[in-house]
């Protein structure tokens, strides 16, 4: 690109119009064979062929990579919307004798301002309105649950699945009781309104012992809520165990008439290299019903009336998945990487438009490690995919699940292989871990906000309500409506004739807002 010296005689020397001695005039030519077809060319005869008409001199790509325009084949039009926020984004501070810069701006005044109306101005803000806290109840009947779900929203109930066990004094024999609670309110008081036991005899490894409950997952299509238990515990492989691993599926469509299946999984070999199953990431797209375990997908599209789940193998050794499943924009996604310890192998996003379909890897999202790479789910916030990987790698995100880069590491120091999760909502970003941190954020870019839940309570499940975020762990949801949050505005005034404002929204959001009547 020629460079372009600017000199105040350049000034005022803009675009320039084509002017022709025959405005309009055209010649046509007839396309030989081709009746009544023409080829047309300017015949104006111009005193001057004005300034061409292209991308180098309407929008050049450096322009808009230095707009961040969030648009793809953007226009003129939509770099001069974006400029003003762009050279003064959210978080600028200026002074005028101004008593006013518009709405987009607050006076540097010490006032309070909510996450619910500015909501990445607060992300920026440092100083707070006492402590983010959050609060928690148990959920389940005495005892409370070992393991739980997240939170799920059907037929505009909230619902939770959960379960504890007993042992058999002198036998192999667990009892386990798997229940579903659920509330009006996200944030509870939540009932039982369905429980089923289930014995299950185990011969067990003289190095295991369960740690709770059998691990649960829960979700919900537009006419099923479904949730699945592993009664084998937290065993890691088969031949650890005395007899294949089966589930256990409560369903309804209502929310009050249940059905439970017991299922057993077809088309799964065991050896030694696979770990047997386990429901991490269960997943819906209102068909098929599924979650992953090392090379396999487990599916069914009839969880209500299945008694076997198929495993189809997926993923080829020494590739094996490390993340729940999820479902987002259309696609099934899943991180995949090594489970060979003698492989050195970076973690991928693979996608799927359906979890039994050809699956293709997207773009490398690890760091070089080996076995036990974990991940959570991947999701979709603010226009972009986001998935947190371990082995220092961190939260990473990517436009078009191809290219991927570091948002950081946040502060969550451990990504579990089935108990770390990512949670996106309209306005945040969560994330998990198995240690009591849980880290949101309204704006990565900006920096995450470290929440402590209350005693007890773990992030191992995500989920939520408008603004208000839930953890689920162990008996316990914790929850904080992040609506309710403030921050200060900073306090300065330089004189008493000029005020000191501060960037608090975006021009083109004010503007569309006020545009459309809002």
């Amino acid at each position: 690109m020629p460079t372009r010296n600017y000199t105040q005689e350049t000034w005022g020397d803009n675009m320039k119009d084509r002017t022709p001695k025959f405005p309009g005039r055209v010649k046509l030519k007839p396309v030989a064979g081709q009746e009544n077809i023409y080829d047309m060319t300017r015949a104006d005869d111009p005193d001057d062929t004005g300034t061409p008409f292209n991308t180098r001199t309407m929008l050049q790509d450096s322009t808009g990579r230095f707009l961040r325009l969030p648009v793809s084949n953007p226009f003129v039009d939509d770099a001069l919307r974006h400029m003003p926020d762009r050279i003064e984004p959210i978080g600028t501070v200026k002074t005028s004798p101004a008593l006013s810069l518009g709405d987009a701006w607050l006076p540097c005044d010490g006032s309070q301002v909510t996450f619910a109306e500015y909501p990445t101005l607060c992300q920026i803000l440092r100083n707070t309105v006492g402590e983010v806290t959050w609060d928690g109840i148990t959920v389940g009947t005495a005892p409370n649950f070992q393991e739980m779900s997240r939170v799920v929203k059907f037929n505009g109930k909230f619902y939770v699945a959960g379960c504890y066990y007993t042992k058999n004094s002198g036998s192999a024999q667990y009892v386990y009781t798997l229940s579903v609670a659920a509330s009006e309110q996200a944030t509870g008081p939540y009932t039982v309104v369905h429980t089923e036991t289930v014995s299950v005899s185990e011969s067990l490894p003289s190095s295991g012992a369960h740690s709770g409950g059998a691990p649960v997952q829960m979700v919900a299509s537009d006419d099923l809520l479904v949730a699945v238990f592993d009664t084998r515990g937290d065993y890691q492989f088969l031949n650890t165990i005395s007899s294949i691993s089966k589930i256990q599926v409560l369903s309804s469509k209502d929310g009050s008439a249940w059905t439970r299946k017991t299922a057993s999984y077809t088309g799964w070999q065991s050896n030694i290299a696979d770990w047997r199953p386990n429901i991490k990431g269960l997943a819906t797209d209102g068909t098929y019903w599924a979650f992953p375990t090392a090379r396999y997908i487990f599916y069914t599209d009839d969880p209500q009336n299945a008694t076997e789940w198929t495993a189809k193998l997926i993923f080829q050794y020494p590739f094996a998945c490390v993340s729940r499943l999820s479902y987002v924009n259309g696609q099934w996604l899943a991180v995949v990487g090594s489970s060979a310890s003698n492989q050195k192998l970076k973690a991928a996003v693979w996608a799927s438009t359906v979890p039994i379909g050809s699956w293709t890897s997207k773009g490398l999202v690890g760091a070089t490690k080996s076995l036990n790479q974990n991940a959570t789910s991947v999701v979709y916030y603010s226009g972009r995919y986001w998935v947190a990987v371990d082995g220092g790698t961190g939260v990473m995100s990517s436009s078009n699940l191809t290219d991927w880069v570091s948002e950081g590491t946040a502060g969550i120091h451990s990504i579990d292989n089935v108990n770390s999760a990512l949670l996106a909502t309209e306005r945040l970003l969560a994330l998990g871990g198995t240690n009591i941190k849980l880290e949101i954020t309204s704006d990565p870019s900006l920096g995450w906000n470290i929440a402590a839940l209350p005693a007890g309570a773990y992030a191992h499940d995500l989920s939520a309500d408008g603004d208000t975020v839930l953890a689920s762990g162990g008996g316990l949801i914790s929850y904080h409506d992040y609506s309710t949050d403030v921050r200060l505005l900073p306090t300065i005034s330089l004189s008493d004739d000029t005020t000191t404002f501060i960037k608090a929204k975006n021009e083109l959001d004010v503007f569309e807002a006020q545009a459309g009547g809002d």
